[in-house]
Formats: structure tokens, C-alpha cells, sequence
């Protein structure tokens, strides 16, 4: 009501007009007035708890080490960026379908030689999360990756 432009004087008299009392042209009977109980914004967003997040987290590469799609690889040995050694590396490890590529962010040969490849995900270990996880068929680190798994979750 408040919120509604319009005047607060009231409309008529309170006695001699035979109608009922009002108070207001803006209340939520008139035309034109205020809605009663309204929808105010409001944020709907709940947290969840670190201990589930990193459960989840372990769940989900649990899964994936249990379905043997988990693959650590001792170093890329990119000289320069090439997304052909890229594939070929790839291949050679034997994945197939969507490929999630977790690397440190001081990898940047492998990240730049990884990124233009439609079906690879690259993920910096910081970043890594469930839902991505379980959205890839495939999950390789870098050894140089592996101890800051423990560190960064």
C-alpha cells in the first residue's frame, strides 16, 4: 500500500454517507490500490555444507577410479602448444567420448594445446567439482596435479 502512488487523505467523510468507512483510496479494495500480502524479492539460495561438497567430491572420482576411467599421467611433454599432440596423447591413453584434463594453472602448454578440442574439458585442480566430474567419461591429471588434490579441496 505504501508503495502504491496516490493520496492519503480520506476519500469521504466517516459518518452521514451512508456507505462503509474508508481510510484510503489506495487500500487493496479500490481499483488502482495495493496488494494485500504481496511477493517481495527474496533470495532463495541455501549453501551447502563443505563436508558435503567435498563428500560429493570423493564420490564422484571414487566412481569414476572404480569404473577405471581415472588416468594419471607422469607429464605432457608438449614443447610448444599443439592441439594434433594433444589428440594424439589422447588417444594413446585410450579415452573416448567427453575427457575432463586436470591440470596446475603452470601447465599453460598443456591448457593452450587442450582447449580447442570439442569434446575436452580443461580444469584447473582448484576448480575441480562433482558435477563436472560426473559430466565427463574420462578424467586425466598431470601427476604435477595429483598431491594438490588433497590441498585445494
Amino acid at each position: 500500500r505504501a508503495e502504491v502512488s496516490g493520496t492519503g487523505k480520506k476519500p469521504f467523510n466517516q459518518k452521514g454517507t451512508g456507505g462503509a468507512r474508508q481510510g484510503s483510496t489506495r487500500a487493496p479494495h479500490f481499483t488502482g490500490g495495493g496488494i494485500a500480502h504481496g511477493p517481495k524479492p527474496r533470495k532463495y539460495t541455501q549453501r551447502t555444507p563443505r563436508k558435503m561438497v567435498r563428500l560429493a567430491l570423493a564420490s564422484a572420482l571414487s566412481d569414476r577410479n572404480n569404473a577405471g576411467r581415472v588416468v594419471v599421467v607422469e607429464s605432457w611433454g608438449f614443447a610448444a602448444p599443439s592441439t594434433k599432440e594433444a589428440l594424439k596423447s589422447l588417444a594413446a591413453l585410450g579415452t573416448s567420448g567427453r575427457v575432463m584434463v586436470v591440470v596446475t594453472p603452470n601447465e599453460e602448454v598443456a591448457i593452450k594445446s587442450f582447449r580447442n578440442i570439442p569434446e575436452v574439458q580443461i580444469t584447473l585442480i582448484g576448480e575441480l567439482n562433482a558435477y563436472d566430474i560426473l559430466c565427463n567419461d574420462w578424467i586425466v591429471f598431470s601427476k604435477d596435479s595429483l598431491p594438490l588434490t588433497k590441498e585445494s579441496n
